[in-house]
């Protein structure tokens, strides 16, 4: 499975989606306060940042299950929820994103 799909599969599967990037738009935008007005990024970088933030969670996770994660399958994206299912990596993505704190 390549990342895109990966990743596109964890923002579907993840009930805890929406809450990490309410919590990195609060962490970003906090950090945006605290620089100098003219050096404060606008919305659309805000929102960058925080998608770089998901981003990175999201690959780390992937270099973690595709090593042990199905390689032929006739549906691999299928093949991959399954694996992840089973290994139960949803629930503990989402108990770890729950109890994150950004600092």
């Amino acid at each position: 499975m390549k990342f895109k799909e990966f990743q596109l599969l964890l923002e579907e599967k993840l009930s805890s989606y929406e809450l990490f990037i309410t919590k990195a738009t609060e962490y970003q935008n906090e950090k945006n306060k605290n620089r100098p007005p003219k050096k404060r990024w606008d919305e659309a970088k805000v929102n960058r940042a925080v998608e770089g933030m998901w981003k990175q969670l999201a690959e780390n996770v992937y270099n973690k299950v595709k090593p042990d994660a199905p390689v032929y399958a006739a549906n691999i994206e299928e093949a991959w929820d399954k694996y992840m299912e089973e290994k139960e990596m949803y629930g503990s993505l989402n108990d770890t994103i729950d109890e994150l704190e950004f600092d």
